[in-house]
């Protein structure tokens, strides 16, 4: 990785370790959402590439700090980081409706998510609104793995409500 003997714990968690993003349109909507992927080929992804900054010089979010930062909680714990998120905090706080899935299909009930952006993809041509005969794509069915660390979970409504509660009161973390 670039800059990976200056990079620090601390430039990951705030986005200022000058890594590249592994999330394109191509990777998010390409891709087999059956496959496995191990986070090693995740930051494989950006082999190759140049740092968009020296560590420290900038913030820019990039996924791949969170792909490291949970490669570096397995390491650390000696622990896979979906069981320690699992224990220290969805059941620590009693999210019992938030998990984090190893199959790219959702739980009933489940809305069904829809993107523009393949037929943006196809056209080559950006828009903020899509063509008046733009079909929608289903993206429902998402490999689990490809956002790893990086976002790979889902979650109710009232759970999403008890966790910013925790978050503002203070009481899984000071």
């Amino acid at each position: 990785l670039p800059n990976a003997d200056t990079i620090t714990l601390r430039h990951l968690l705030t986005m200022q370790s000058g890594l590249p993003d592994y999330v394109t349109p191509e990777t998010v909507f390409g891709g087999d959402p059956d496959a496995t992927i191990t986070d090693e080929e995740i930051v494989g992804m950006i082999d190759g590439m140049d740092a968009n900054f020296a560590p420290g010089q900038r913030s820019e979010y990039s996924n791949t700090n969170y792909i490291l930062l949970g490669m570096i909680a397995n390491e650390v714990a000696g622990t896979p980081w979906p069981e320690l998120i699992q224990t220290s905090v969805l059941d620590e706080v009693g999210l019992a409706h938030t998990s984090i899935p190893t199959s790219p299909d959702l739980p009933d009930p489940s809305p069904r998510g829809y993107v523009y952006e393949a037929a943006f993809l196809q056209s080559g041509t950006p828009s903020a609104t899509p063509d008046a005969d733009a079909v929608p794509t289903d993206m429902t069915r998402i490999n689990p793995y490809f956002p790893g660390a990086a976002g790979n979970m889902i979650s109710t409504v009232d759970d999403l409500a008890t966790w910013i509660r925790v978050l503002l009161d203070g009481s899984l973390l000071s």
